[in-house]
């Protein structure tokens, strides 16, 4: 692993840490990205170890897994999600096959972002820090479309939300959802609703599963 000196970089730039299986790749990565202006390289990878170890140590905002085949990086978002680890993890790659993004997204990348994008690494990797999920808009057009129109996913005809195919919400999910958005945490919505914390839980996984969400945050940025 090549730790990076963040020279002229203050705190508050975004701090990435550069994985590539190949040394010359990750240092051409990062001699590009070090350029940008709000981003700091704080290190470069080569191995799914070092990149693991370097988000527990390093703390970086983001994990770029720069890759030509996502599906490899699978384990190393499988181990990042595992470790519960502040750092988000993202994708950078020239695949856009909806497998390899729908797989990656689920298996807790936080980003997918395609070499070929009109939208630059810099304003992508801001995006990501800064919202939950970012997939390149190109690509992720093409992928929404494609799963509405196999039907892997519908329109709730009541809220105008995108839910799994067969799931759609129940009133008492929506009345959970209407307590979220009104800040409230699991417990003050048992209290509210009349019911035990636990069925709150189940009731908020029922709700992620059907909505294609992992967290509170993603349900609130969609209300």
């Amino acid at each position: 692993m090549n730790l990076k000196t963040m020279r002229g970089k203050g705190q508050m730039h975004l701090r990435v840490v550069i994985m590539n299986e190949c040394a010359s790749a990750s240092k051409s990565a990062a001699d590009f990205i070090g350029q940008l202006a709000e981003i700091a390289v704080v290190a470069e990878c080569t191995t799914a170890g070092e990149a693991i170890l370097a988000a527990q140590c390093l703390e970086p905002h983001i994990l770029l897994l720069d890759s030509s085949a996502p599906s490899r990086e699978l384990p190393i978002l499988q181990e990042i999600a595992k470790l519960g680890s502040r750092t988000k993890v993202a994708v950078l790659t020239s695949s856009e096959r909806k497998s390899d993004v729908l797989t990656a997204l689920r298996c807790g990348a936080s980003g997918y972002i395609l070499r070929s994008s009109g939208v630059s690494l810099e304003a992508a990797l801001l995006n990501i820090h800064r919202l939950d999920v970012y997939v390149s808009p190109e690509l992720g057009a093409r992928v929404l479309f494609d799963l509405v129109q196999s039907r892997e996913i519908t329109i709730d005809p009541e809220s105008n939300w995108l839910i799994a195919e067969g799931g759609r919400l129940t009133e008492r999910e929506r009345e959970v959802i209407a307590l979220v958005r009104q800040g409230c945490r699991n417990k003050e919505i048992a209290i509210r609703l009349g019911i035990e914390e636990a069925t709150v839980k189940h009731h908020l996984r029922n709700i992620f599963r059907k909505l294609r969400i992992r967290s509170r945050v993603e349900l609130a940025a969609l209300i």
